[in-house]
């Protein structure tokens, strides 16, 4: 299961409110990482490394689809770029629909 740490931005009623400061979704997504968590993610914000999936295997932890922002710039899992569901790199199964 995924999880994201989005970042707050201040707009419309809620102006009063500073925007959650990048170094803190940075620090959640380690934690969770260091946790055993596998899929973590730091949204709402540019950060290349927290957007991105990598494999799930320690040995590997190849780049398997890499985002910035909103922007795919990779994809080896999906089919229609000729990935199987699996890592290209060691052939670990990666939790999703693919």
């Amino acid at each position: 299961m995924p999880l994201h740490f989005s970042a707050f931005h201040p707009s419309y009623r809620i102006m009063d409110v500073p925007p959650t400061p990048h170094e803190t979704l940075t620090r959640a997504r380690a934690i969770a990482l260091a946790e055993g968590l596998h899929y973590v993610y730091a949204g709402n914000v540019h950060d290349r490394e927290g957007d991105t999936t990598y494999c799930p295997n320690p040995q590997c932890h190849a780049k398997l689809i890499e985002r910035d922002w909103y922007r795919i710039i990779a994809d080896r899992l999906s089919a229609s770029s000729g990935g199987n569901g699996h890592c290209p790199q060691c052939g670990t199964a990666i939790a999703g629909r693919w």
